[in-house]
């Protein structure tokens, strides 16, 4: 199975991010969003933020993601990230898309 695995902060939700999960989707049988920590942005973003859980929430409505999870980020990477997907799927093949839309195999 193909695992596509997306970052980001989403904050907020914008109508390109549900695009690009429409799209990253359509590379894989499996979406997953992981979702940038509080704490992560008031490390790197001067405007006021949503509550991880509350863009969770919304995140997880979208039909094209089949899972989002929080990660490690205190080195500003998703490479936590990565390490619990492989994990969590240690025969299948991941495809991770970054936010400019380039694939990492």
């Amino acid at each position: 199975m193909k695992i596509v695995v997306v970052a980001g902060a989403f904050n907020p939700l914008t109508s390109a991010d549900i695009t690009f999960f429409d799209e990253s989707a359509k590379q894989g049988k499996y979406l997953i969003v992981g979702i940038y920590s509080d704490n992560w942005l008031k490390r790197n973003s001067k405007h006021s933020h949503i509550p991880w859980d509350d863009r969770a929430q919304v995140v997880r409505e979208i039909d094209s993601v089949n899972g989002v999870n929080f990660f490690n980020d205190d080195d500003d990477s998703v490479t936590d990230l990565l390490i619990k997907v492989r994990g969590w799927y240690p025969s299948d093949e991941i495809i991770y898309i970054d936010d400019k839309g380039k694939k990492y195999l």
